[in-house]
Order: structure tokens, then C-alpha cells, then sequence
């Protein structure tokens, strides 16, 4: 199961210390697979027991214990005294009930993969906000995230739509695989079962469905800009960049396929897949470098309405919360005059620096020309 280190732009636990948590999720994960084996095995001898979800829940459990202990932007190294807490909680993670109508180790199997994704998505929200609960019970049935993170062997480091801060604003690029030898800029094309994809280098390739036509955007564009911001963001400029169309269900006709750049259609899909699983290299030091290159990087959502990033001369690890700033700090009377007042849409916006500056000179704006009509 790949190590899912990034999700958009929530904060991540592996931002902290990307080496100690690459290096605690397969202990985890072994734990986890041995204490759920053993209750399955012994489901019919077993008490019932009351199934705690504290683990999983943002609004309790051992992540608030660890939130109230350190401010998440003041980034320090070392290791996080929590071992105790996983053990308690993800030795019972799956229910009696469920574990009791499981027959099939598969099934079993299947169903710890999905406990373990939820773990994973705990691991990259560390904010703990109500919209980025939300969130994360929304992405438990993503079946993209669910590809990425559980057909990938655990030396892989995922970054799922990774939102990027480049020179002040937000930038989301594609899918990121983060392997021993590379890097995997991957565009993944979920389209109609058996349909062909014809490709060009215009602005749409066109996809054919039995008699039925439609465009698609062209995936190299995104691509390319993806494959570029990486290597600028990575300092190692020798560790390889690989560029993937992934297009498992259809099939992609396209003579012209640029040579840096790779198309796994249906007609390869397993090849490849079972050619990256193959892989026994475990997690290198270099790629290491690599993740905290890209994670130094990335964009963070912070804070119950709003969080300012200024980055640069201007930065030195600033970040704004609007939450107890009234009468303090200028932005919260900015988001008074925004009239944000309803809390899922608050928490939905993020501005870096320099859009807050325009919106306040907007506002500005907007007082002065009200103040002149009044005269």
C-alpha cells in the first residue's frame, strides 16, 4: 500500500518529519494487518467488544491530544510520542460485528485496506477543521485515491492533486508518484469502458464510444506543466521525471506520442502495473530528499475561516488566522466586510498574499467612493 504523504493542499503530518512517519506507516500497517488476522481468527471465542472510532473521528481521540500539544506551522524534527495511542486504537478499528460476517480472507483483506486508508487520510489532515472532516470522509470513496494509494507497494510516496505554491499562488498539478529510482507525473483518464481515445497535439483529442463522438482535453498540456514545476521544485536535477498517461479502461490511439512521455492504455494496463509492483527497492535517501523538496513546497489550508501565505522576504513562516483576531489583526476586519459568515464557505477559502492585498485594496476602493457619494 503506497504511503499517501499529500492530499490537495490540507496539511500533512509528513511535512513535519517525513523521514520518521515513511518510516512508522509500515510498522503501523503491519500491526494493524496482524491484530485484525488475529481477531478474525478468534471472532467466534472473542467478547463482543464496543467498537471506538476515536482513531478515525477528528472531534476526539489521541490527533486532538497531539494537535493541543505543538502549533502544527511551528515545524520541528524529532519523533512524536503517540506509539501507545496507534495500538490502542487500531487494534480494534474494524467492528465485531463486521469481522463476524467475513468468510473469505479476501474480503478480509479488502476491508483492511480501506480501515487503512482512513488512517492515511488521518495522517494528511492535521488541521482537524469541521470542512476538512468533511473532506475526508468524501475521499474515503474516491476511487482514484483508493487506486494510487492500495495497488502500490509501501516504498511509493503519493501526492494526490497536490496544490503547489508557485511564486505566491496556488498552483494544483497532476497525480505524484514518488518512487525509489523517479518520480511519476501521471495524468489518469477515467473514461468509458472500450472506447478509443484518439490523441493529437491540438487542444482536444477526440474520443469515439461506438457511434458516438466528444472532445477531450488534451492531458499532455497539464502534463508537461506538471512534469515542469517538479523538476524546478526538485534540487536533485539527476533523479528521473517520468511522464504517464494512465488510461486503464479505454484505448488510446496516438502515433505521435512524445518520447519522454509514456501511454498505458487497456491494452497494457496490467504489464505496466504489475512491472511497478514488481519493484523491491525500498525507500532511498535521495528519494527522501525528493519528498521533502516537493512537501517544502506545497500549499497548506489552515485556520477555521482563512489562511494568508506569504512566501518570500515577506514570509519566515508567517501564516494569519482570523479566528480571535478581532480588533488585532486587519484581515478580520476584511472578512467582516466580505460578509463571510457561513462556516463551510469560510473554510472552503484559501488566499495567499497577494490576492488578499488586492481584495483589500478593493475594499479600500469601494469605502472611498461610498464616502464620496455620501458627501
Amino acid at each position: 500500500m503506497a504511503q499517501l504523504v499529500k492530499l490537495k493542499d490540507f496539511l500533512s503530518r509528513y511535512e513535519r518529519d517525513p523521514q520518521y512517519y515513511s518510516s512508522e506507516f509500515p510498522r503501523l500497517k503491519k500491526q494493524f494487518w496482524q491484530a485484525t488476522c488475529t481477531r478474525w481468527v478468534e471472532r467466534d471465542r472473542a467478547e463482543p467488544r464496543i467498537f471506538d472510532d476515536a482513531f478515525i473521528e477528528p472531534e476526539e481521540g489521541i490527533f486532538k491530544k497531539i494537535k493541543s500539544k505543538f502549533n502544527p506551522f511551528q515545524w520541528r524534527k524529532g519523533k512524536l510520542d503517540f506509539e501507545e495511542e496507534i495500538e490502542e486504537q487500531t487494534a480494534y478499528m474494524i467492528s465485531d460485528e463486521i469481522l463476524q460476517s467475513i468468510e473469505e480472507e479476501k474480503d478480509l483483506k479488502q476491508i483492511y485496506l480501506d480501515e487503512l486508508l482512513k488512517i492515511q487520510l488521518r495522517w494528511v489532515s492535521a488541521d482537524e477543521t469541521n470542512y476538512t472532516a468533511r473532506m475526508m470522509k468524501k475521499y474515503q470513496y474516491d476511487e482514484r485515491l483508493k487506486f494510487f494509494v492500495q495497488r502500490f507497494p509501501d516504498q511509493y510516496f503519493y501526492l494526490h492533486d497536490p496544490i503547489f505554491k508557485i511564486r505566491k499562488a496556488p498552483v494544483e498539478l497532476s497525480p505524484i508518484l514518488i518512487g525509489p529510482t523517479g518520480i511519476y507525473c501521471i495524468s489518469y483518464m477515467e473514461r468509458r469502458e472500450e472506447s478509443v481515445l484518439i490523441g493529437s497535439g491540438e487542444k482536444f483529442w477526440v474520443e469515439k464510444y461506438g457511434d458516438q463522438e466528444s472532445k477531450v482535453l488534451n492531458p499532455l498540456f497539464h502534463l508537461q506543466r506538471s512534469a515542469k514545476i517538479v523538476r524546478t521544485l526538485v534540487h536533485d536535477e539527476h533523479f528521473p521525471i517520468y511522464k504517464i498517461i494512465l488510461c486503464p479502461f479505454s484505448y488510446v490511439n496516438y502515433d505521435d506520442t512524445p518520447t519522454d512521455t509514456q501511454v498505458v492504455d487497456k491494452r497494457v494496463y496490467e504489464e505496466w502495473l504489475d512491472k511497478m509492483r514488481s519493484s523491491h527497492s525500498p525507500v532511498k535517501f535521495t528519494q527522501l530528499c525528493v519528498l521533502q523538496d516537493l512537501l517544502a513546497n506545497t500549499a497548506i489550508r489552515k485556520g477555521k475561516h482563512i489562511l494568508a501565505e506569504v512566501s518570500g522576504e515577506e514570509s519566515q513562516e508567517k501564516t494569519v488566522h482570523t479566528h480571535g483576531l478581532h480588533g488585532i489583526h486587519p484581515l478580520h476586519d476584511l472578512m467582516e466586510k466580505l460578509h463571510v459568515k457561513d462556516e463551510e464557505d469560510s473554510d472552503a477559502m484559501v488566499l495567499n498574499y497577494a490576492e488578499m492585498k488586492k481584495l483589500e485594496q478593493l475594499i479600500e476602493k469601494k469605502e472611498l467612493d461610498e464616502t464620496a457619494e455620501n458627501k
